[in-house]
């Protein structure tokens, strides 16, 4: 029969086989006494706390993990030590260098032939893939919002070119309406002046008549500056929803922003008063219409953001390479939470059917096109202040159009910086 001695090399055989086994497995594996003490751990366990086996053995979770970490350790190993229920549980676990790591821990109930219990634990590594599913969530939002983004656009477009359509049809009436009129004009001049060609008696006879025409030319005038406004209008709105991003042209915004007023004169002259503080600026290049559609929607973000009566202040000043428009309204404000995600895609504070939180992120695009930049300074109840930042034009070709770029080779009247 095998003496005492076989049995122990048997014994300490086993041993060494087992731990080259579990020394083989890639996974992080250790094993843990009633007291919670490492008692076995394999290689990948060791490298993924980041500490040598000999530091690790007969210690606790507590004495390397933050206690918040080590408290959640030890109540999980509870759970299996009086249930001897396996246990799987997503951790956090912080290694040697500082890293805090997502782990999935598997863990069991062994008893050996003395009675005593111990848990044995494996350790995944759960980092990578949640990172990448993180990702590929990031991914697939971002790609949800392009195709909304896109589906909004060409609602968009179609939406420019009805716009564009019924303006085109309005235009054509409105032409016959003021060439009608200038021909009553001159038809007016004619007979008055045929009436003042009359004999005295006649003309006598005939004064209370003329009396009651005295406003003739003063209705005359106002009708004609009524179908010119509606004539600007409809320019406007053809120039606004135009499809195409129209050719880049050398100009001044503060001719382009008026633009943008006459288009919101009607919500505008009711209960906001303009205060317009514009100063000399150079020429910039930019598209008639997008800069339009930017200072439209700027103006009427200001507007709907007064709750009554209020006023809109609109600056202009050029300052080193750069033409800057401000709008300053005097609204409800901005809240701090909302302003890191102003000019996001479909942000809005509006409520439903009223907005399509679209309107700052094209302006912001628009912008960046113009390689510029837009900002906002605001504070709740104390209004808020959107800046445009536009490149001064360069020097070009005769009959060319500068590009903003390179500073200090500047077209622009004398005088300016």
């Amino acid at each position: 029969m095998p003496g005492h001695a076989e049995h122990e090399q048997a014994a300490r055989g086993a041993r060494e086989y087992f731990f080259a086994v579990i020394n083989a497995v890639a996974d992080p594996i250790f094993v843990k006494d009633r007291a919670h003490r490492w008692v076995l751990l394999n290689d990948a366990m060791c490298d993924f706390i980041g500490r040598r086996r000999e530091e690790l053995l007969g210690k606790s979770d507590h004495d390397f993990f933050s206690p918040r970490e080590a408290d959640v350790f030890w109540k999980k190993d509870e759970e299996v030590f009086l249930s001897g229920v396996v246990n799987i549980n997503e951790e956090f676990l912080t290694n040697a260098k500082g890293v805090t790591l997502t782990i999935v821990t598997k863990k069991s109930l062994y008893t050996d032939q003395a009675g005593d219990k111990f848990i044995v634990g494996v350790i995944h590594d759960a980092s990578a893939s949640k990172k990448a599913t993180a990702e590929l969530k990031a991914a697939y939002e971002q790609l949800l919002s392009f195709q909304e983004r896109m589906v909004q656009s060409e609602k968009m477009a179609s939406l420019g070119r009805l716009v564009a359509g019924i303006a085109h049809e309005i235009n054509n009436p409105t032409g016959y309406i003021l060439s009608n009129l200038h021909t009553l004009r001159s038809y007016e001049q004619l007979l008055e002046d045929f009436l003042k060609t009359l004999p005295s008696t006649v003309f006598s006879g005939l004064d209370s008549f003329c009396r009651s025409l005295e406003d003739r030319p003063v209705l005359v005038k106002e009708t004609i500056e009524g179908a010119e406004r509606i004539k600007k209008i409809i320019q406007d709105l053809r120039i606004f929803a135009h499809p195409a991003e129209g050719d880049m042209v050398l100009g001044d915004l503060r001719v382009c922003m008026e633009r943008a007023i006459e288009i919101l004169t009607n919500s505008l002259k009711y209960r906001i008063k303009l205060v317009k503080e514009y100063g000399d600026i150079p020429l910039v290049c930019f598209s008639e219409q997008q800069m339009l559609q930017v200072f439209v929607n700027i103006v009427a973000n200001a507007e709907q953001a007064i709750r009554g009566e209020g006023a809109i202040t609109i600056r202009t000043f050029a300052r080193g390479e750069y033409v800057y428009v401000e709008v300053k309204d005097t609204g409800a404000g901005i809240l701090p939470e909302h302003l890191p995600k102003i000019f996001d895609p479909f942000f809005t504070t509006k409520t439903v059917g009223q907005g399509t939180g679209l309107g700052l992120s094209l302006t912001h695009s628009i912008i960046e096109k113009h390689r510029g930049m837009i900002f906002v300074e605001s504070k709740p109840d104390e209004g808020a202040t959107f800046t445009v930042k536009i490149p001064i034009a360069l020097r070009g070709k005769p009959g060319e159009p500068g590009l903003p770029g390179k500073p200090g080779e500047h077209f622009g009247r004398g005088g300016y910086p």
